[in-house]
């Protein structure tokens, strides 16, 4: 119980009594980092789309409470806007670093949530998007991982039937949670951002060519499959 003076009314929204942001040695330190950074990188994606008149189809959808439910994600869908058999859904935010992601180590894709996998041809295509931007900017990093801190937008997105994978930076004090239970603001890497806000801009018009991605990792198979028949024939067990 948290006493208030005066006393707060009901359905207030609070927050911890923390500085609203700074940084230090590459490091945003923020209040709340999880689901600002996400909602600043989108917001930053689509202003440059705009000022460099890029020609791109794209759709940003900004949610509400999603820490309690997904509620914002899960009227969303109810409505049926947007053609699962045309959509592309990724998750874009932070999420906890401890014993999953790295600070400093790039943006991270993210496989898997804590509910579940994420879609295997999304993940395959935005790998090869990420290989692609790092063959024109060497500086560029990024990490591939499992990041179960919790569950994300991505996983209702599948649920109803829509291809979706996620991006996100890994962050410190999750949910403003420091060792030892202590209250303490939410961090990210600073490169690590933006890293991330760079390569949105550039998959904004990436190609989304994720047939023919998922037959180029089929056709490497057959090929296997027809050389690994011809040695089982010609070196037999019996």
């Amino acid at each position: 119980m948290i006493q208030c003076e005066p006393i707060a009314p009901p359905n207030s929204i609070g927050m911890w009594d923390l500085p609203p942001f700074f940084s230090q040695d590459g490091i945003f330190y923020g209040r709340s980092c999880d689901d600002l950074v996400g909602v600043c990188s989108l917001l930053y994606m689509f202003i440059q789309i705009l000022s460099k008149n890029l020609k791109t189809k794209i759709a940003i959808l900004f949610s509400r409470a999603e820490e309690i439910g997904f509620l914002g994600t899960l009227a969303f869908l109810k409505r049926q806007i947007l053609n699962p058999e045309n959509t592309i859904m990724i998750s874009i935010e932070a999420s906890m670093a401890q014993g999953y992601g790295s600070m400093n180590e790039g943006p991270v894709l993210r496989v898997g949530d804590k509910t579940r996998l994420f879609d295997a041809s999304v993940v395959s295509w935005l790998e090869k998007a990420l290989e692609d931007y790092r063959k024109v900017h060497p500086e560029f990093v990024y990490q591939r991982k499992f990041m179960g801190g919790g569950t994300c937008e991505t996983t209702p997105f599948i649920e109803f039937g829509y291809r979706s994978a996620a991006l996100c930076l890994a962050m410190d004090n999750y949910h403003n949670m420091a060792i030892g239970n202590q209250i303490a603001m939410e961090s990210i890497s600073i490169k690590d951002w933006e890293f991330l806000c760079s390569f949105l801009l550039w998959l904004a018009s990436y190609p989304r060519e994720l047939k023919a991605i998922g037959w180029q990792r089929k056709k490497r198979l057959l090929d296997l499959q027809e050389e690994a028949i011809g040695l089982l024939k010609q070196f037999p067990l019996f």
